[in-house]
């Protein structure tokens, strides 16, 4: 009786609607980012981390603008942007038009930057240099942030010289980037 209750509604997957997918969606990605710092619990996020996944691949079948309009009407949330990039006619002005959109702040932490390891790989950026980077970014230094989080555990080239760079960028690009030099340095320190 209740799949009548469900008639019209979109169905993804095993008879999943939309708004159940975006609930599901973010409550493992809370539980799976709970879990992130307690190696006793390294199992149970593994898990977490496939059902996202699962349902990230879910979203291939549904068209970018459906999936949009139930994350307008929710808010956008990086999750939200997370499963456009999964979304079948998702393009690039569509995703960054999304993440202006998203009020999430990539911080220098990898907690921060986890949900943009979930980034469907055809949106994930080909090369590592950060001037490329920036250049493919229309140096937006917003998109620049989302694009060094989104290349998860490869490294990232500096190929500028920091002292200038910390003359003309945001303090959250600025940020992101030392960062991440000093965990590629202290990486490296470790291994020699």
């Amino acid at each position: 009786m209740t799949e009548q209750y469900e008639e019209g509604a979109l169905v993804v997957g095993t008879e999943m609607t939309l708004p159940y997918l975006w609930t599901s969606l973010h409550l493992n990605a809370r539980m799976e980012q709970q879990l992130a710092d307690k190696p006793q619990f390294a199992r149970e996020g593994k898990r977490f981390s496939r059902e996202i996944e699962a349902l990230l691949k879910a979203l291939q079948d549904v068209e970018a603008e459906r999936w949009l309009a139930l994350c307008r009407a929710s808010g956008m949330t990086i999750f939200g942007v997370i499963g456009l990039s999964w979304c079948s006619g998702a393009t690039r002005e569509m995703l960054w038009s999304a993440w202006d959109a998203c009020p999430y702040d990539i911080q220098p932490q990898p907690g921060s930057e986890r949900p943009l390891h979930f980034l469907h790989p055809a949106f994930k950026p080909n090369f590592a240099r950060l001037s490329e980077i920036i250049a493919a970014c229309g140096n937006d230094d917003r998109h620049a942030c989302f694009a060094i989080a989104a290349l998860a555990d490869r490294p990232l080239e500096i190929d500028t010289d920091l002292k200038e760079f910390e003359l003309g960028y945001s303090t959250e690009l600025r940020s992101l980037v030392q960062h991440r030099h000093l965990d590629q340095t202290n990486t490296h320190s470790e291994h020699d």
